[in-house]
């Protein structure tokens, strides 16, 4: 039997992981300087929400940063966003791991 990635639908698909944010915006310095993740989408007012998709060509998975609209234009109250128990966490190697 010959092993073929394809034959596993997990392993040739991308896994996005959708957050609800206070502020897109004030995330992005910490994606893309600190981590070096790359903008490769974003929308605004889409469905009630605006949002930006990050990765990294080397990663299978996709982050996607949202900020839900209210009806009179101004951003969700950010009570409703995940709280501080609510974590994204990222492992990085040492430097001299890389």
């Amino acid at each position: 039997m010959t092993f073929r990635p394809s034959s596993i639908p997990l392993l040739t698909s991308h896994l996005r992981i959708a957050r609800l944010t206070p502020s897109v915006v004030t995330l992005l310095p910490f994606y893309a300087t600190g981590l070096g993740i790359s903008i490769i989408s974003s929308f605004s007012h889409y469905n009630g929400f605006n949002g930006t998709v990050l990765s990294h060509p080397s990663l299978p998975c996709h982050l996607e940063s949202t900020e839900q609209i209210n009806d009179d234009g101004t951003i969700q109250d950010p009570s409703r966003c995940p709280t501080q128990d609510s974590l994204l966490i990222s492992y990085l190697p040492e430097e001299a791991e890389r």
